[in-house]
């Protein structure tokens, strides 16, 4: 299983972004509970992954240290765990596909800043005061994960501060 990490600001809960993707046809179904950290997130499947979003506790380090080093502030955080860890000889992993379809998605909902992380901390992706930035320098970005991507983007080298 791989994870990635999606930190994301939103005026609303969790509640109706579950929803939207739901309409969108991009998650078959969600479930709310306790995740094994005691918070509530809602969790949905969708093509080769389990989505989990939560809104983000005050107290918690981490995403102080993500608004720290990257500038971002986040109060709402998306966890895609892909499902096959090794990938095919052609393409992507369908479950990295479906996460882009799925974050872009987010970011059409949301106007404020983003960020995605890989389970390294790698920055795929950043979306500071309105800009999306793609890491050109990250092997991540197949074309069919740009296709993917719904919005303007430029190419950049983006730093990865949290594992320098």
């Amino acid at each position: 299983m791989i994870k990635y990490y999606f930190y994301f600001s939103a005026s609303h809960p969790p509640q109706p972004c579950a929803e939207n993707l739901l309409r969108k046809g991009l998650v078959q179904g969600w479930l709310r509970k306790v995740n094994p950290m005691g918070v509530f997130s809602h969790y949905g499947q969708a093509r080769g992954l389990v989505l989990e979003i939560q809104q983000i506790l005050q107290y918690s380090k981490y995403p102080q240290t993500v608004e720290r080093l990257f500038q971002i502030k986040s109060n709402m955080k998306a966890v895609f765990h892909i499902e096959d860890p090794s990938p095919p000889k052609q393409g992507p992993i369908e479950g990295t596909s479906t996460m882009v379809q799925i974050v872009s998605a987010l970011l059409g909902m949301n106007t404020e800043d983003a960020l995605l992380l890989s389970k390294h901390h790698d920055v795929l992706l950043r979306r500071r005061e309105g800009m999306l930035l793609l890491n050109k320098e990250i092997g991540f970005w197949s074309p069919v994960h740009l296709s993917g991507i719904q919005l303007p983007y430029e190419w950049r080298l983006l730093p990865t501060p949290l594992r320098e």
